[in-house]
């Protein structure tokens, strides 16, 4: 296997050392407010991730409350879902739309923490493009990892769980001369608006977590430069 050099910076890779040094005088100047790279390889980096999970759950719920008031009937049918999908419980009762929403809150910051463990896996060994460090290029690879999380967990839970939860649920809490038939709520939780829904919540989600994740990066590595100017080390 060939031996490369890593920039300490960014993580960029180079055959030789020469190439290295020509890379980091003209990339990172000396004195420039610099990120260790990789720059949230720590727990707090981790902490960042759950807590982005969080606000893009928040998000996400929101989006599908509103899709199911406006599709559905009922934006709570939703949240519902979860808990008679997931648990078994009875459809309407309370406790069920609290655990409901508490499950999917669950999973928010589970997943976060997930899409950042995978962002330091793959950025250890691609080029640094790949590297949050920063709410911009966070939000990007975000969406990226958004679309990925509905494709891959999102789409499967809508189609084999969560739909037909929705119908039962949909079906108990809204009276006979309200709600819509089965059949009719079945044709719209599979159509193309409420899976655009579903994939515009993810992406939203996404977004919002990898902006929070990069604003936690480059937090890190401002305070760790000024730490560092402050000592007199130059890293």
């Amino acid at each position: 296997m060939t031996k490369t050099e890593r920039c300490s910076v960014c993580g960029a890779t180079y055959e030789t050392m020469s190439q290295l040094e020509d890379h980091e005088a003209k990339a990172h100047p000396v004195g420039a407010a610099r990120p260790r790279w990789p720059p949230m390889v720590s727990p707090p980096g981790f902490r960042w991730g759950a807590f982005g999970g969080f606000l893009g759950g928040i998000a996400l719920a929101l989006v599908m409350l509103a899709a199911g008031q406006v599709l559905l009937g009922s934006g709570v049918a939703v949240v519902c879902s979860m808990g008679v999908a997931l648990i078994g419980l009875q459809a309407t009762s309370t406790p069920t739309t609290i655990l409901g929403l508490g499950l999917h809150f669950v999973a928010a910051i589970v997943i976060g923490v997930v899409l950042a463990a995978i962002a330091l896996a793959v950025r250890s060994r691609l080029p640094s493009r790949f590297a949050i460090t920063n709410p911009r290029n966070g939000a990007v690879i975000g969406l990226l990892g958004g679309f990925l999380v509905w494709l891959v967990f999102g789409l499967p839970l809508m189609t084999f769980a969560l739909a037909p939860a929705m119908v039962q649920v949909n079906g108990m809490m809204m009276p006979s001369n309200m709600m819509m038939g089965e059949e009719e709520a079945r044709a719209v939780l599979s159509g193309a608006g409420f899976i655009g829904a579903w994939l515009a919540g993810h992406l939203l989600y996404g977004l919002i977590w990898g902006a929070t994740t990069g604003f936690g990066s480059g937090r890190k590595a401002t305070l760790r430069a000024g730490a560092a100017a402050g000592t007199g080390i130059t890293r």
